[in-house]
């Protein structure tokens, strides 16, 4: 019975990530998930939000962004 439920519990979790019944949509998608809850928690819910295929390069630009954002706030603050 137990053998049963996970099966039933993996297939659930790969019909609702929308990845295909295959050996590499199953490894692609367990390396997704431990990067994604291996990352800090604003780049996680970033990705997730968007379900982007490409964790690389979403995470390439979303550190360009972070990085961006970073430097526009740590400018210091002009004298008038």
């Amino acid at each position: 019975m137990f053998i049963v439920r996970l099966k039933t519990y993996l297939e659930l979790w790969m019909k609702l990530a929308e990845a295909p019944q295959t050996y590499e949509a199953l490894r692609d998608l367990f390396v997704k998930e431990q990067f994604l809850d291996s990352s800090p928690a604003d780049l996680s819910t970033y990705l997730r939000k968007r379900r982007l295929a490409d964790l690389q390069e979403t995470a390439e630009l979303f550190f360009t962004a972070r990085k961006r954002q970073l430097s526009c706030s740590s400018r210091p603050a002009r004298d008038s």
